[in-house]
């Protein structure tokens, strides 16, 4: 039996962008994509997911928005940051709560590749399992973070 794909979440409201990186990265893992926050955010608390590739600029709920409310509600799960907006991956890091790292556009696949890779390596998968982040979820609505009603 082989062990299974590192699953991520590609998040981003430019189909072409989205499309590319699904291409690139589809061969060494398993891909869930969404179009805009709200989706991005349900896909999370449903389905067990290793690491999100995340734009900024989307449409609805923002990317910092997402960034902020996977933090709140999952924190070890690692979150790539790929915008435009900033010139330096370190400005992203300073100014998106939650991003774990970051990549500016334009990028080269490689360099996605290279992120994601490290992004995964650096958060040990203990702690990932199907409905992990539903769990927190449901957890933190029922008034802790283990779950336990209080």
């Amino acid at each position: 039996m082989q062990p299974s794909r590192p699953t991520l979440l590609i998040v981003d409201d430019d189909p072409s962008i989205q499309t590319l990186m699904r291409f690139i990265l589809q061969t060494a893992f398993t891909v869930h994509t969404a179009a805009d926050g709200a989706i991005a955010l349900q896909i999370a608390r449903s389905l067990p997911i290793d690491g999100v590739v995340l734009d900024l600029n989307l449409p609805g709920v923002s990317g910092w928005d997402v960034a902020r409310t996977l933090q709140q509600e999952a924190p070890q799960l690692p979150i790539l940051v790929v915008t435009g907006r900033y010139n330096r991956p370190e400005e992203v890091l300073q100014n998106v709560a939650g991003s774990t790292a970051a990549l500016i556009k334009p990028f080269d696949p490689l360099d996605l590749i290279t992120e994601v890779q490290g992004m995964l390596a650096a958060h040990p998968p203990s702690w990932r399992g199907p409905g992990r982040l539903m769990a927190v979820h449901a957890g933190a609505l029922a008034g802790g973070a283990d779950g336990q009603r209080r």
